[in-house]
């Protein structure tokens, strides 16, 4: 049972679709505006890397995490 978490990632979807706010982070890939959604952060299956579509890069990386772990501090230090 414990084999099954290898065979996993955390990681936040990203769409195309176009709502800016505190739990969306902004980004362009590929001269195309995308959009992590922060809030949807979450364990993934591995399987979704066989098809790798885009990579970010190492700046956009960071600023992402940056905002993620900075929403993710909001909410606990908010939350008794």
């Amino acid at each position: 049972m414990c084999g099954r978490f290898f065979l996993s990632f955390w990681g936040v979807p990203v769409t195309t679709q176009g709502r800016e706010g505190i739990f969306r982070y902004k980004f362009n890939l590929g001269g195309c505006d995308q959009f992590a959604a922060l809030s949807q952060f979450r364990i993934f299956s591995t399987k979704r890397l066989e098809r790798k579509i885009a990579a970010i890069s190492k700046g956009t990386y960071e600023e992402l995490l940056t905002e993620l772990m900075d929403l993710l501090v909001n909410l606990k230090d908010n939350n008794p």
